[in-house]
């Protein structure tokens, strides 16, 4: 362990204030990041760490203006390498900004939320530790990958899936878990399957959450809580500590799945439609997630190249109609036996009756049917089936925890040409922003925030992209997108002006965000209650008293320092 005598801490200030200890610990922190560098480089090698400014640029967020830019990307390669290197950022004062693979896309990617902070990149801790098959429970690091582990599980006999999100298959597990992420299966809610979290701390210190407490304890892989007060919470949006390990449930592969695809024929129909399912879900006869899009949104996924054609919204509507898409396009699937999919089917079925306008369910023999004639059923039907399969097959694929490539193209809108296979966008400078409210499962309730949000994108001219995500039994994630050509002059700051306005807007409606983006940090905190934010400054201050770790809570150096020898 380092020696912290040298190392003298202030009380934290509070929320919009610097005291001038922390102005001179920026000094010393700038003063003496070489030492550090060079310390770091000792524990991870000269690759390990990166410092020149085109690499950095390179490595960290390019889907938005003015991101913060970091002093250092450190990549340490296993547990020890992570507690040595905050162990170094302690001594010196340095803040960390730990990211397992850095494809926060939308929400900041790699970059820090400050500027000068050196991003600890974990993408090398990439091992699958251990596969309990009978449990179905799985070991993982940081840098281990949705792709990565989506075949690991197959190569095993494939008796467990994972929960994938629409992310890049190359995005890590553990880092959309530790943001609260979702995908599209009954494991949909990442946060509810997981424990055993292995943590450094700010100093260095290591620990275990749950039974991991007490040694040799057998259950904690299999029991969530331990005995006691549980820390779990203290490592999710806050930074609080680097989470090395944890230990993830995995969703059984059920007998069998159905998918189900509905459309409504007009925009008010969602109100209904919602009310018709929340019953469904609370009573877990649909235990999925949901999405249900918008045509913009639906339209940006299938056909990204239209956005840079220069079609007006009635167009553009025309050429969503032709991919018999409808004013709201909802998704979903049903798992379990061959009998539990056959009642659920018909309890749907009975609730959507008369609400939409079309009601498919296709399982995987239809799936391939569908795909060997849909050029004649096109010509049929006068429609553009292809392009709809293009859409309902990675859909699919990921309600079988199957993560694909296809959902990154969306981010290509207003970008000229047609994307690439495989779009990264913040290489390609794909503008995108996200604004991701919480809403009451209430049928008008949710309406209400939809039609806001498209009101919103509309008016500063966006196109209005929303989905309608039901993760949850009693709440529902009104997402709208912020998609454009960050190469065109001006664009930046129209994007940002949208986002200030969706932010304003839905807080006047009391309808926040279930994650913010690095943007967005400081009006999250100006935004709580100020007895809850002291109530996190304190625990912040018991658990990094040196600000190292916790810019996710607004928080920075803490500390005013002198040289310390190496």
């Amino acid at each position: 362990m380092s020696d912290t005598s040298a190392i003298k801490v202030t009380p934290m200030p509070l929320l919009g204030t610097m005291l001038p200890e922390a102005e001179a610990a920026g000094s010393t922190v700038e003063n003496h990041l070489s030492e550090a560098v060079a310390a770091w480089r000792a524990i991870v090698g000269q690759a390990g760490v990166q410092t020149d400014a085109s690499a950095l640029r390179a490595s960290t967020c390019q889907t938005f203006a003015n991101a913060p830019s970091p002093s250092a990307i450190v990549r340490p390669e296993n547990a020890e390498q992570v507690r040595d290197c905050v162990s170094v950022a302690f001594r010196y004062g340095i803040p960390l900004h730990p990211v397992s693979t850095g494809l926060n896309w939308g929400y900041g990617s790699a970059s820090p939320p400050q500027d000068g902070s050196v991003v600890l990149h974990l993408s090398r801790l990439g091992r699958i530790l251990g596969y309990d098959p009978k449990l179905g429970t799985v070991d993982l690091e940081p840098g281990v990958t949705q792709g990565q582990l989506a075949k690991f599980l197959h190569e095993q006999g494939g008796r467990h899936w994972i929960d994938a999100t629409g992310a890049s298959p190359d995005a890590s597990v553990i880092g959309t878990t530790l943001e609260r992420g979702f995908g599209h299966t009954p494991f949909a809610d990442h946060w509810l399957h997981i424990c055993n979290l292995h943590v450094v701390m700010a100093d260095g210190t290591c620990i275990q959450t749950g039974f991991g407490a007490m040694p040799g304890a057998r259950a904690a892989a299999c029991h969530r809580w331990g005995a006691g007060p549980d820390l779990d919470g203290l490592f999710a949006q806050s930074g609080l500590g680097v989470v090395t390990r944890l230990t993830m449930w995995l969703m059984p592969a059920p007998e069998c799945t159905e998918a189900f695809f509905f459309t409504c024929a007009n925009d008010d129909d969602l109100a209904q439609v919602i009310e018709a399912l929340r019953p469904l879900r609370i009573n877990g006869t649909l235990r999925s997630a949901m999405h249900i899009a918008n045509p913009w949104k639906a339209l940006a996924a299938a056909a990204p190249g239209f956005g840079c054609r220069g079609l007006d919204q009635a167009q553009l509507l025309e050429e969503s109609r032709r991919m018999g898409m409808g004013a709201w396009n909802g998704s979903g699937c049903l798992y379990g036996s061959a009998g539990q999919v056959a009642d659920s089917r018909r309890q749907l079925r009975h609730a959507l009756a008369g609400k939409v306008g079309r009601l498919s369910f296709v399982g995987e023999s239809r799936l391939r049917w569908a795909q060997r004639l849909a050029w004649p059923l096109g010509r049929l039907m006068r429609m553009d089936v292809e392009r709809i399969m293009e859409l309902i097959v990675p859909v699919y694929r990921l309600m079988r925890g199957q993560p694909g490539y296809e959902h990154q193209r969306s981010t290509w809108w207003g970008k000229p040409g047609e994307p690439p296979a495989v779009v990264d966008p913040d290489a390609n400078r794909c503008g995108l922003l996200w604004w991701s409210p919480v809403v009451p499962l209430d049928g008008d309730q949710v309406a209400l925030a939809a039609r806001t949000a498209a009101e919103i994108l509309t008016a500063h001219s966006f196109l209005p992209q929303v989905v309608v995500n039901l993760p949850y039994p009693r709440s529902a994630l009104v997402l709208a997108t912020i998609t454009y050509d960050r190469d065109r002059p001006g664009e930046d700051s129209r994007a940002e002006a949208c986002l200030s306005a969706l932010r304003d807007r839905f807080d006047s409606l009391g309808y926040h965000p279930y994650r913010y983006g690095i943007q967005g940090l400081a009006h999250w905190r100006r935004s709580l209650d100020p007895a809850y934010a002291r109530i996190l400054d304190r625990i912040a201050d018991a658990v990094d008293p040196c600000g190292i770790l916790g810019q996710k809570l607004g928080r920075g150096p803490r500390v005013a320092l002198r040289h310390l020898p190496t």
